[in-house]
C-alpha cells in the first residue's frame, strides 16, 4: 500500500510540497473554527488530507504533512497572540509531529488490518476505516492539546474539552475526506454511458436541493433551525445502491459541507449558543452519515460482486457441464488407450529405476577403478620410457594402448552416469567419436557391425561439453546397433564429419543399414517415452534427450529413413569462439617448461602416490608423497614446496581441508595446488574449485595431461 520512507523515489519533493500546500490551504480554513487562541478546531479536513497522502503517496511524504502543519499552527497562533515567538515555534514543533504521527500510525494500521486492497470495498472494512480513524486522531489529540496547555495558551480547566474537540474534529475530518480522495483514486473514472451520465447528474443536483432544504430552510414558511436534516438520506441511499463506494462517499462529502456551510452561516438544525457548540453537533451527524452510507455502498458492492461471480459460476457450470457430457461420450474409447498408457508408463518407471541402479553401479565400478588402473597407466607409461627402443618396446607399446583404453572407458561410465557435471570447453569431435566407437567395440564385433568411419582430418574445435556429446553419440550408434540385429545380411554403420564453412557449422552423421523407420513414426520419434522397440527394451527417453542436448548446445538434429533403406541421423552443431579467459584457452597457450621443482603429491593410496612420484620425478622433479592432510602440513612446515598436487577424498584431513589450510599457513601455495580425483567433484568442492580457479585432473592419469597441469599450476603462482 506505502512505499518505503527511508529511500524516496524520485519526484519526492514535489509530492513533498504539494501536500504541504495542500494540508496549509485546507487547515487555514479550519483553524478559523478553533476555539479561542487555540488550533482546537472541531472540523479539522486536514487529518484525511494526510491520512490519504500517506496511503496514496507512500510513508515519505511525512515531510509536507508536517511543514504544511507547522506553517497553519505559526500562523494561527501569531495571529492570535497567543503567546512569545519561540513558545508559539515549540508548541507548533509539537502539534506538526503529532499531526504527522496520526497519518502514519493510521496509514499502517490499515495495512495491517485491511491490506493493499481498497477499505471502502467491504462493509467489514468500512467499520475498520472507522475504527484505525478513532485511534489515529487520538494520537495528534493528545499530543496537541497537551501542548497548548502546558504553554499556557489554553487553560488547564478546559484541557479535557480541547482534546474532545480536537478528538472529534480529526475523526471527522478523515471520515469526511479520505473516503472522497481514496475511491476516486483508486476507482478511475470509467466511460460513462450517456444514461448513466444523466443518472450521475440528476442525483447530484437533486442532492443539493435537498441538502439545502434540509440544513437551509429553503421551503416556505420553514423556520431556520427546523430540524429537517433527515431529508437527503434518500439521495444518499439512491448513490449507495445505483452506484458505489466512489459516487456515496462524494454525495456523503456534498450533505455534509452543505451543512457545515449552513451551520457557520448561522442556520440549520446544527446551530447552537456557541459556535463550537454547532460543531460539536455537526460533528455526530458528518460522522453518522458518511460511515452509514459507506458501508451500505460497501454492501451493496459486495452483494454485486457475489452476484457476479454467482453468474459466473453459473456460466461456467453450463459450460463444464457441457464439456463433461462430451468428454463422456468418448470415455469408453479413451478408456483402454490411458490404461494402455499407464501401463507402458509403468514399464519405462521400472526401466529407468534399472537405469539408476545400473548408473550408480557404473559409477562404483568406475571409482574403484581409478585408482588401481592409476598405477597401472602410470607404470606402463613409465615402462614404456625405460624400455626405449629395445626389444620389448612393442609389448610396452601394446600395455599402454590398453590402459588407455581402459581408462577412456572408465571416463566413459563416469559421463554415462552423469557424475561429471555439465560443462564447456575445447572438443574435438572425432576424438569424441572416436572414443565413443571404441567403447562399443566389443558388443558390435560380436553383432557383426562393421563401423566406418569418415571423419575430416581439418575439422575445426567445438565449444561444448564433451560428456555430453558422448552420451548422444553412443545413445545413436546404440540405436543403430538394436536396430540392425533385426536384419540379416551386411549391418553398416558409418559415422562421418564435415564442416559446413558457409554456415560455420560442423555436421555429424550417423547412418545404419537397418530396417529403418515408417514414414508414420518420423514425427514422433523425439518425444518422451515413445519408442518403436518391444516392451522392456526401451524406455523411449534416449532421443528426446539427444535432442534437448544438441539444442543447448545451438545445434539441430534431424532424421532421414525409408523402409528397408537404414536411417540416417544428421546434427549440425554452430562454431562457437570460446570465451578468452576459459581454462582452456589458458590451457592451450604455450607454457615455460618447468624443471628441479620440489613437489608433493598428497594421496592415501600408497602406489598411486608412488607412481605419480615416479612420472614427476622423469621430468626431472623433487617428489616426496604424504598419506593425508594433517602429514602433508607437518612436511610442509618442514621444508618448502613450489607445487602440492593432492587427491581430493582421503580420512582425516581431505584435499578441501587441506587446500583451506594452506590458506592461512601457506597463502604462496593456494596458487600452486592442484586436485586429483578418481569420480566427479562433490558439490561443495566443485565450489571450491570454481570460486578459487584451483586446477584439477582425473585420475587415471596421462602423462601429458599432468606435464600440462604441473606448468600451469607452477606458471600461475610464479604469475601470482
Amino acid at each position: 500500500m506505502c512505499r518505503s520512507w527511508l529511500f524516496p523515489r524520485p519526484h519526492w519533493t514535489v509530492k513533498v510540497f504539494v501536500v504541504a500546500i495542500l494540508y496549509y490551504g485546507a487547515a487555514g480554513l479550519s483553524l478559523r473554527l478553533a476555539l479561542e487562541k487555540t488550533n482546537a478546531s472541531p472540523v479539522w479536513p486536514p487529518s484525511g488530507i494526510a491520512l490519504a497522502a500517506v496511503v496514496l503517496l507512500g510513508y515519505g511524504v511525512w515531510p509536507g504533512i508536517m511543514l504544511g502543519a507547522f506553517l497553519a499552527n505559526v500562523v494561527t497562533f501569531l495571529a492570535n497572540q497567543a503567546a512569545s515567538a519561540v513558545t508559539i515555534v515549540v508548541v507548533s514543533s509539537a502539534i506538526c509531529i503529532g499531526n504527522t504521527a496520526e497519518a502514519l500510525v493510521g496509514a499502517l494500521l490499515l495495512r495491517r488490518l485491511v491490506g493493499a486492497r481498497n477499505p471502502f470495498d467491504r462493509a467489514r472494512d468500512v467499520f475498520t476505516f472507522t475504527a484505525v480513524a478513532l485511534v489515529a486522531s487520538a494520537v495528534a489529540a493528545s499530543v496537541g492539546p497537551t501542548s497548548v496547555s502546558l504553554a499556557g495558551i489554553a487553560p488547564l480547566p478546559v484541557y479535557g474539552t480541547v482534546w474532545l474537540t480536537w478528538w472529534l474534529g480529526d475523526t471527522t475530518g478523515i471520515l469526511l475526506v479520505a473516503p472522497l480522495l481514496l475511491t476516486w483514486r483508486s476507482e478511475p473514472l470509467t466511460q460513462w454511458g450517456l444514461r448513466r451520465s444523466v443518472e450521475i447528474g440528476l442525483l447530484f443536483m437533486s442532492l443539493l436541493a435537498a441538502c439545502r432544504i434540509g440544513s437551509a430552510g429553503w421551503l416556505p414558511g420553514q423556520a431556520a433551525s427546523s430540524p429537517l436534516i433527515f431529508v437527503p438520506i434518500p439521495w444518499l441511499v439512491w448513490a449507495a445502491f445505483r452506484f458505489g463506494p466512489r459516487e456515496a462517499a462524494a454525495a456523503a462529502a456534498v450533505t455534509s459541507w452543505v451543512a457545515i456551510w449552513a451551520t457557520i452561516h448561522g442556520i440549520g438544525p446544527f446551530v447552537g449558543d456557541t459556535v463550537n457548540e454547532s460543531l460539536l453537533l455537526l460533528q455526530a451527524f458528518v460522522g453518522v452519515v458518511t460511515v452509514t452510507i459507506l458501508a451500505m455502498a460497501a454492501l451493496v458492492a459486495e452483494r454485486r460482486e457475489v452476484a457476479a461471480r454467482l453468474r459466473t459460476a453459473h456460466d461456467t457450470l453450463e459450460t463444464r457441464v457441457e464439456e463433461r457430457t462430451r468428454e463422456l461420450v468418448e470415455v469408453n474409447e479413451r478408456l483402454q488407450g490411458e490404461i494402455a498408457e499407464r501401463k507402458r508408463t509403468e514399464e519405462t518407471l521400472r526401466q529407468t529405476e534399472k537405469l539408476a541402479a545400473m548408473g550408480a553401479v557404473l559409477a562404483g565400478v568406475a571409482h574403484e577403478l581409478s585408482n588401481p588402473l592409476s598405477v597401472v597407466t602410470g607404470q606402463t607409461l613409465l615402462l614404456r620410457g625405460a624400455v626405449g627402443s629395445g626389444p620389448l618396446a612393442g609389448r610396452a607399446e601394446k600395455i599402454v594402448r590398453a590402459a588407455e583404453r581402459c581408462a577412456r572407458i572408465v571416463r566413459n561410465f563416469l559421463a554415462l552416469t552423469r557424475q561429471h557435471p555439465p560443462e564447456r570447453r575445447e572438443v574435438r569431435l572425432n576424438q569424441v567419436l572416436q572414443e565413443a566407437v571404441d567403447w562399443l567395440e566389443y558388443s558390435l564385433r560380436v553383432d557383426s557391425v562393421e563401423v566406418g568411419l569418415d571423419l575430416a582430418p581439418d575439422l575445426p574445435v567445438l565449444w561444448a561439453d564433451p560428456y555430453q556429446l558422448q552420451q548422444v553419440v553412443v545413445n545413436l550408434i546404440t540405436n543403430a546397433h538394436q536396430a540392425m540385429r533385426e536384419r540379416r545380411g551386411p549391418r553398416w554403420l558409418t559415422l562421418t564429419t564435415r564442416q559446413d564453412l558457409g554456415a560455420a557449422r560442423v555436421l555429424l552423421e550417423v547412418a545404419d543399414t537397418g530396417p529403418g523407420i515408417p514414414a508414420e513414426l518420423h514425427t514422433r520419434i523425439f518425444e518422451p517415452f515413445f519408442t518403436t522397440k518391444a516392451p522392456g527394451h526401451g524406455t523411449g527417453l534416449g532421443l528426446p534427450l539427444c535432442r534437448r542436448i544438441i539444442e543447448a548446445h545451438g545445434g539441430t538434429i534431424q532424421m532421414e529413413s525409408r523402409p528397408g533403406l537404414g536411417a540416417v541421423f544428421r546434427i549440425e552443431l554452430p562454431l562457437v569462439t570460446p570465451p578468452a579467459t576459459s581454462p582452456n584457452a589458458r590451457a592451450t597457450a604455450s607454457l615455460p617448461s618447468t624443471e628441479g621443482k620440489a613437489i608433493l603429491v598428497v594421496d592415501d593410496e600408497p602406489e598411486v602416490a608412488a607412481t605419480l612420484a615416479e612420472m614427476l620425478a622423469d621430468d626431472g622433479h623433487r617428489v616426496e608423497t604424504a598419506p593425508d592432510g594433517d602429514i602433508a602440513l607437518r612436511k610442509l612446515e618442514e621444508r618448502r614446496f613450489d607445487l602440492v598436487l593432492s587427491d581430493v577424498r582421503m580420512p582425516g584431513l581431505d584435499g578441501p581441508g587441506l587446500y583451506r589450510a594452506l590458506e592461512r599457513r601457506h597463502p604462496h601455495l593456494v596458487r600452486r595446488f592442484v586436485f586429483f580425483t578418481g569420480d566427479a567433484l562433490s558439490l561443495e568442492t566443485r565450489q571450491l574449485v570454481e570460486e578459487t580457479r584451483i586446477l584439477a585432473m582425473s585420475k587415471p592419469f596421462d602423462a601429458d595431461a599432468i606435464r600440462q597441469v604441473v606448468r600451469r599450476a607452477l606458471s600461475a603462482g610464479e604469475g601470482g
